[in-house]
Formats: structure tokens, sequence, C-alpha cells
């Protein structure tokens, strides 16, 4: 019996922060010497437990990877100044071959790096003066701020603790590191038989594009053979558990479908699982009922009919309550695609090339198709070229010398529906001349301005001299084209603002048409260390505002769900505003 690990991270001298492996093997028991290992037998049947192996402190598991930081100054070893702590866990614990990163003030990344020695202790000396910021990492921990952060990819970087420097100082630093949690159980069929090798992974809601959907929210891990699955570093939150049996590069169970906790096959009637800060959750059962599915294939074909093996091939859960996990295409050389063991429902076929050009989206097809337990084969999805979109930027002011950079003016085609339009819109700022030119524009859209200066704002929007704001338009073939657009815009804006004691604060709409996804009329700010927030270049309308100290964690646009904006109408304050003024709320608002 061997493990193999790797070595832990290091800033190397280009700047960059470094996950590199080197691999160690130790064998049974606790011997780097092969010769010196032991041979474990098994006979039929049998089971062997207490098989352990203990590695070095300094490893840690993971693939190599690394992350770009600029070059260490030599400012933060020019002095005589030294920070020193120990890191532990939340219990009390020493964490030995912890990796401690120090920062200098307002450096997003590290400047220098050490580990932890067997009392969880470290030190950096020769410190120039000044405010530096001590973070620590350890695979399995995690620190208590970062398990909030709302970008959690190296969240642990924007963690820790600030502390300054003076020459020749001396400044000590305790740093805690919480254990992440686990959730632990089995998957069994519909006859309490184990389920070998099914795919469990915890899923996560996000809302975004106008719909609540599951989303992974880390890498799927198979059952043993016993039906069994431990998922671990998981950090505090609610989480739906899922498995499967079958994937694109994988073999495939006729007849079982995606089940979600505690048995569904439907994402609706999953149960959530809490998952708090070092708690582990065993116990999490279910079985994985056969249902009738099917086979859904077919053939992909370019915009110009010939044969193409598409971009990204998915089959989409249409919408629900909740929506599904989206299954990717197994795609052969010949355009050829298959979904096996897809389950009763409706769904899309979504077919993306992807972007071409920051202006240019690529061929793109969305099918919708249903499945009611018999085979779908024969199709053809043929995708399209999309629609252009022209025109130009006006500008309705009296000051002309006050019109903004071009550069600083994006137009876009935002997607009425996210499931029926490309991953990544197309988006351009103007010529110097004002005009503007998009191609391969395909589904509903609102064509927008996505970003402007402070002081500007969308007046209007017109299509062939007729009043288009904020109105769909649907795209896709040739003669959907359009090729008189002009987004006039003013610098006369709406300004509210006024003072609140919440976190943030919020503006909607009292139209609830009003309130589809990346519209303008949603709008969230930061209230002010002083207490006050103000929202510029407001449409005109009537608008609630109200201020809130927690916001759904489901997602960047998790406030945007009209369930959620419901719960704040009640206790919001209203105003109604138009014609370039400006409004300041009388009280300051309570937060929600």
């Amino acid at each position: 019996m061997t493990t193999s690990t790797t070595s832990a991270s290091r800033v190397d001298d280009r700047g960059a922060l470094v996950f590199e492996p080197e691999t160690r093997t130790t064998y049974f028991p606790n011997t780097v010497d092969r010769n010196d290992a032991e041979v474990v037998t098994v006979t039929a049947g049998e089971e062997r437990a207490g098989i352990d192996i203990a590695v070095p402190g300094d490893q840690s598991g993971g693939e190599s990877f690394g992350m770009m930081m600029g070059r260490p100054q030599t400012a933060t070893t020019a002095g005589n100044g030294v920070i020193r702590g120990r890191v532990s866990a939340s219990d009390g614990r020493p964490l030995a071959r912890a990796r401690v990163l120090l920062m200098a003030d307002r450096d997003p990344f590290p400047r220098q790096s050490t580990p932890t020695d067997g009392r969880g202790q470290f030190e950096f000396t020769a410190l120039a003066a000044g405010s530096y910021r001590v973070v620590a990492t350890k695979p399995g921990f995690a620190a208590p701020d970062a398990m909030n952060d709302p970008q959690p990819l190296f969240a642990f970087l924007r963690a820790g603790s600030t502390i300054a420097v003076r020459d020749g100082d001396t400044q000590n630093v305790d740093l805690t590191l919480s254990r992440l949690g686990t959730i632990a159980g089995s998957v069994v069929d519909e006859f309490g038989d184990p389920m070998i090798g099914a795919n469990v992974q915890l899923l996560h809601v996000e809302y975004k594009g106008g719909r609540r959907r599951l989303v992974g929210a880390g890498a799927a891990r198979p059952t043993d053979d016993r039906g069994r699955y431990r998922l671990f570093n998981v950090p505090p939150g609610q989480y739906v558990v899922s498995a499967s049996v079958g994937s694109v590069n994988g073999i495939d169970l006729a007849g079982y479908a995606r089940s979600y906790f505690p048995g569904s096959p439907d994402a609706s009637g999953a149960q959530f699982v809490s998952v708090a800060v070092s708690q582990d959750i065993p116990g999490i059962d279910f079985s994985m009922t056969p249902v009738k599915t099917a086979r859904v294939a077919g053939k992909l074909l370019s915009a110009s009919g010939d044969v193409t093996m598409g971009g990204t091939v998915q089959l989409r859960p249409a919408s629900s309550s909740i929506d599904g996990v989206a299954a990717n295409a197994r795609i052969d050389r010949d355009g050829g695609f298959e979904f096996p063991n897809t389950a009763p429902g409706q769904y899309i076929i979504y077919v993306d090339k992807g972007r071409s050009n920051p202006a240019r989206e690529g061929e793109f097809a969305a099918m919708p198709i249903a499945v009611a337990g018999s085979d779908v084969s024969g199709l053809t999805v043929q995708l399209s070229s999309g629609s252009t979109i022209a025109g130009r930027v006006t500008f309705d002011t009296t000051d002309r010398s006050n019109i903004p950079a071009m550069g600083r003016i994006v137009i876009s085609p935002v997607p009425v529906d996210v499931d029926l339009a490309p991953q990544s819109p197309a988006s351009i700022s103007p010529e110097a001349d004002g005009t503007f030119r998009m191609s391969g524009i395909n589904g509903a859209r609102r064509i927008m301005a996505t970003s402007l200066p402070s002081n500007w704002a969308v007046k209007e929007v017109r299509v062939n001299g007729i009043d288009a704001t904020d109105r769909p338009l649907t795209f896709g073939r040739a003669e959907q084209s359009l090729s008189d657009v002009e987004v006039v815009l003013t610098d006369r804006v709406n300004v509210v603002k006024g003072a609140a004691d919440g976190s943030r604060v919020l503006l909607f709409a009292t139209d609830r048409g009003r309130w589809y996804p990346s519209s303008r009329f949603l709008r969230i700010t930061t209230v002010a260390a002083d207490g006050s927030f103000s929202f510029s270049a407001v449409p005109d309308g009537s608008y609630y505002v109200a201020s809130a100290t927690r916001l759904p964690a489901d997602g960047d646009d998790g406030w945007q769900d009209p369930a959620f904006l419901e719960t704040l109408m009640r206790n919001a304050d209203t105003v109604t505003i138009a014609g370039g003024a400006t409004r300041t709320l009388s009280t300051p608002l309570r937060a929600q």
C-alpha cells in the first residue's frame, strides 16, 4: 500500500504564488523505502481495516497551479521590523505546516510566504516600517472571514489581520483557522443495494438570469463498493446533494436519472442540507429510483449546413421552481450528439460556439424538446449565424464640451432569457464618430448601454425612429437585422440620495414589470462610512428605496430575486423622480 503527496506552496522569484507538485511516496507501514514495505494480503470477500499511512507534515494533495503577483518589492525587506505569531484551529490546537502569507498594505498579493512549525508558530523578519496584512491558509481549513466572501476564489487573500510595523518593532499576531465541514452518506438502488461508482456532488442555488438554478459547489466524488461517499472541504452554507450514474466519459446505467437528496428525480423536490463551521453531517443517505429514461440524439449542422462538433452543447432543464443541472453531450466527429439517461420533462438543446470577438457572437442554436420516456432521436440542430445590429450614439446636452470619450460607453444586446442566448453577449464601445455594429445576435434582446460615465444616462433607444427603450426585440435571421438604431444619452440625470443604517441600499421600480434581469430599474449600492448613499442616473419613474443588512446568499444577482424584493417593500420608502431632478430622503432608512 502506498500514498503519494505533493509539496506545499512557495513564492517564486517572479513574484508568483506557486503550488507545485513534488511526488513523494510513502509505503505501509510508514516507510519511504520500498524494501521496508509490508505486504498486505487480502482473501476473497475479506475486508481489511486499519491500513493507515502517515505522511510527512509538509505534504498536501492537489494539482499544481500558480498565480502571478508581480515582483516582490524590496521595500518590504529593507528594515529591522518583525512580525511573528501562531496559527491555530478554532479549538485552540496549533496548526503545523500552515502556509502564512505576508502582504503590504493595499497589496492584493503576497510578498513573502513561510510555513508554521510544529507548534504552529511563524516569523517574518527584516521588515521595513509600514502596514502589513498577514494571512494563513491550510488545506481543509479556512479563515472565518473568507468563508463568507461573495467571491470564494482566493478569498483567503482578502482575510487576515492588518498590522502596523514601526522601525525596530516586533509585532505579535495570532491567526485562527476553522476546519471546513463534511457531508457523508450512502447511495442505494431501489432494492437497497449499493450504487457503486455513482457520482455524488454538492449543489447550491444561484439566482442568475431571472431564475433560481442549481449549480455545482465542488467536484463530484464517486461512491465506493458499499455505496458510501464523503464530501469534504465544505464551507458553511445550504446545499443540495445530488447523485448521477452517467457522464460524458463514463458508463451509464440505463433507467437511472440524476437524483436529489432525499431521493427525488426532480430538482424541485430536493431537500437542503445545512452545514455549519467545522460541522460533520453524516447519514445523508438516499436511493436512486429508476425512471423511464430516454436517449436524446441527433446531428449538429453549422449555419452553412456543414457538419460541426459545435462548442458548448448541453441539455438544459426548462424553467421550473428550481432549474436542475444541465447535462453535457457526447459528440462524435461526424457531428452526432447524444444525451443518455434523460428523465421525462421539458428541455432545451443549447449549442453555443462562443464569441469570436467582443462585437461578434458565434453561431448559436436553442431547440426546445419534450421527453416522455421514449427515445428522441434523428434530431437536426442547425446553428444560426444571427442578425446584425448597427447604429449610433447621440447626445442630448447643452454642453457639447461635456461629451464623454466613446471608450467609456458600452452598448450590448442584453438577453431576455439567458437559456435562449449565447453565454457571452456582444458588447462594443462606439467608434470615434459614435457608430457601432454588432453581429451574430440570436434570441430576444434589449439594446442597452451597460456602461456609462456616472453623470450620463440613457434617455431613449430608437429603432428606425420609433422608441424601443427597454423593449424586447427578436433576432436570429438576416431579415431581423437592424441598421438604424439610435442610443440617445443625456446628462440631465436623476439622483436619489439619503442616509441609512444598513450596509446596502436597494432602489427598485414600483412597477413589477420592470423587475427583469439586468434591468436598469433595479439598483444596489453600498452605504458609505458616514451612513450616506446615492444613486445617480436613475431612470424616470417611481421607486421603492430600502436598506438591508444582509443579502441573499444565492449568487451575486440574488438581490434581484423578486421574492427578496417583495420582503423589502412593506418598510421601504417611495420616491418619484423625473427630468434630471435630485431627491433627498427626509429620514434615514431603517435596516431590514
